[in-house]
């Protein structure tokens, strides 16, 4: 290459980076437009872009219109509500242990099935119990989730025993509806997310 061409390469090569760029801040991934410097062949070009990209997702986060998401915090905070709201890949692993606070229980995590999907939550300690003026038993989690029976089955909850050493497992049940029972034992009820 003379030097005559070199000007002319390196604006057709910058020129193209603009196009990559511009094409894929069309499409629907935020990070697309970062990835695509990655095919930018000149160095400095390439760098530039990486540059400019990162710092436009910097603005992005620091203004909230781009907000990086945990999969397995979201699928535990989530579980129990709309099932339609965030569709998510399917992982490679049967079971995936969730994050949890430091005082609950090591071995608590989603339980998926074969296919990957989440069919509920295991050994979820509690915050503190109450009843609803019927008699049903309100469950709340130290995640902060709500959780209130469904059904009449009458539960005897623990009254001298410290409620942070008591847990829940919740499970998918008919027709969209949710079970637990109290410490992995006894009977399981039916239970609704109120929040």
């Amino acid at each position: 290459m003379n030097r005559r061409s070199r000007p002319a390469a390196l604006a057709a090569s910058f020129a193209m980076a603009l196009a990559l760029v511009a094409a894929a801040r069309a499409a629907d991934s935020p990070l697309d437009a970062l990835f695509a410097c990655q095919k930018i062949a000149d160095g400095s070009a390439r760098l530039t872009c990486l540059d400019r990209e990162v710092a436009a997702l910097h603005g992005g986060a620091q203004s909230g219109t781009v907000v990086a998401v945990d999969r397995k915090k979201l699928e535990e905070s989530n579980y129990g509500l709309d099932r339609a709201s965030v569709p998510l890949p399917t992982p490679e692993s049967p079971k995936v242990p969730a994050d949890t606070p430091a005082d609950s229980p090591a071995d608590s995590g989603i339980v998926r099935d074969k296919n990957g999907r989440v069919e509920g939550l295991e050994n979820l300690a509690v915050a503190r119990f109450d009843r609803t003026p019927y008699g049903q038993l309100i469950v709340e989690l130290q995640n902060g989730q709500l959780w209130t029976q469904t059904d009449r089955i009458t539960l005897d909850t623990p009254r001298r025993a410290p409620q942070q050493a008591t847990t829940v497992s919740i499970s998918n049940a008919a027709l969209g509806s949710y079970k637990m029972p109290l410490n992995g034992k006894g009977a399981w009820f039916r239970v609704r997310r109120i929040n």
